[in-house]
């Protein structure tokens, strides 16, 4: 009971109902002077909290030393003395995300998109000398030397066009189909193949089996359509058979291309940022399917409803929350102090996640040991097919929603 004034008039002020004590036995609001003053008010607050962390500390010491205590506590009615799993779960939940995005942010610097050895090659082209730098320039340009500003201003021009518009301005043949393509390439030998895809690369020459490779990628590769209006005509004079799926993935890059200039970087960034800001909404989803699946699993066990599967998985994956906090404080004292030694005691943390997983199982389902490890195996294994799936779908819709 509060330290403030009772009512002497016994008129629940809530409901209206009779008081009998000092609590209404309708509603339970406590039958005291609606004014209060702020010391009140500031006592009142800290009561709150207090009672709070009282049975946040218990609740958090049972869940982390007794696995499945807390789950089994909950299943036969003892609950008053813990933290509402739900309230504990958004609890703990909001603190492991807020400090997670705050850790986990996408450096741009240090991302790099795979363009094949073009990279590295300008890099290098780049540091020549004069001299090698005409002769280099003179070989790619027809015996024409260029400056560096008029070879950089060619290769953006060359990162503009797709690959076959790029082999077609390179090549005098008058070939279209891909068919006739394949011919071409099938009846040189590994030396002309190589001078071949050197015109059509900027001076990278290929292998047979790389150009191969790139070739059969590009037929199928949604990049490279340049407008919606373009691919539309396509697919209406039947040139290109797409199924829904394939018809999103190639609207999608269309317009990604549009919004973040062709820039695989930016979209990949910007791709990571959104996904990676879904995970909480795919946690939320993979917990009732964990339960499901561990409703499906315990089947036989009768004394057990779903919902008390989903409060054993809330509990699971406040654990998780813990431990995960844990490993990323590890992870910022290894930056600071660049112990390598840290990194085994993140994996050793990592791995108790996996034996709380089975213990927890074996205090609350309380079936034998044997019995509990072949269910464990198939839980881990019907987990990770579902999380795998979840996750793509996730970033399908990341990828449509960019």
């Amino acid at each position: 009971m509060s330290h403030f004034h009772q009512r002497k008039e016994k008129n629940c002020l809530n409901c209206g109902t009779e008081v009998i004590g000092n609590y209404c036995h309708n509603c339970g609001q406590e039958n005291i002077e609606p004014k209060e003053s702020v010391w009140h008010l500031v006592s009142h607050f800290f009561e709150d909290i207090t009672h709070f962390d009282g049975k946040i500390f218990t609740s958090l010491k049972d869940l982390i030393l007794k696995p499945g205590f807390l789950s089994k506590e909950y299943v036969i009615g003892r609950r008053a003395s813990y933290l509402n799993p739900i309230r504990m779960y958004l609890f703990t939940s909001a603190i492991f995300f807020l400090i997670f995005f705050s850790v986990y942010k996408i450096d741009a610097n240090v991302i790099t998109v795979n363009n094949g050895a073009g990279g590295k090659t300008y890099d290098q082209i780049y540091k020549m000398d004069p001299v090698a730098f005409q002769t280099f320039t003179m070989k790619l340009n027809k015996g024409t030397a260029m400056n560096k500003d008029e070879f950089k201003s060619s290769i953006d021009q060359m990162d503009s066009l797709t690959f076959t518009e790029l082999i077609k301005k390179t090549d005098t043949l008058k070939i279209v189909t891909k068919q006739q393509w394949k011919e071409k390439v099938s009846i040189m030998d590994s030396v002309e193949v190589r001078k071949f895809t050197k015109k059509a690369t900027a001076g990278l020459p290929m292998g047979r089996d790389a150009f191969k490779q790139e070739f059969d990628n590009f037929s199928i590769a949604p990049g490279n359509y340049r407008s919606k209006k373009e691919y539309d005509s396509l697919l209406k004079t039947g040139v290109k058979k797409h199924n829904w799926f394939e018809r999103q993935l190639v609207y999608t890059n269309i317009e990604l291309k549009e919004k973040y200039n062709s820039s695989s970087k930016l979209i990949l960034i910007a791709l990571l940022n959104r996904f990676t800001h879904s995970l909480p909404q795919m946690l939320f989803v993979l917990l009732p399917l964990f339960a499901l699946i561990l409703k499906l699993v315990y089947v036989r066990r009768k004394q057990f409803y779903y919902v008390d599967h989903v409060i054993f998985t809330i509990h699971l994956y406040i654990f998780v929350f813990l431990v995960m906090l844990v490993t990323f404080g590890i992870g910022k004292l290894k930056s600071l102090l660049h112990w390598d030694w840290l990194s085994f005691l993140t994996a050793i943390f990592v791995l108790s996640i996996f034996f709380y997983f089975y213990k927890a199982l074996r205090n609350f389902y309380k079936q034998r040991r044997a019995k509990t490890i072949v269910k464990y195996l198939i839980l881990l294994l019907f987990f990770l097919i579902i999380t795998v799936l979840t996750f793509i779908v996730f970033f399908f819709f990341s990828l449509l929603g960019l």
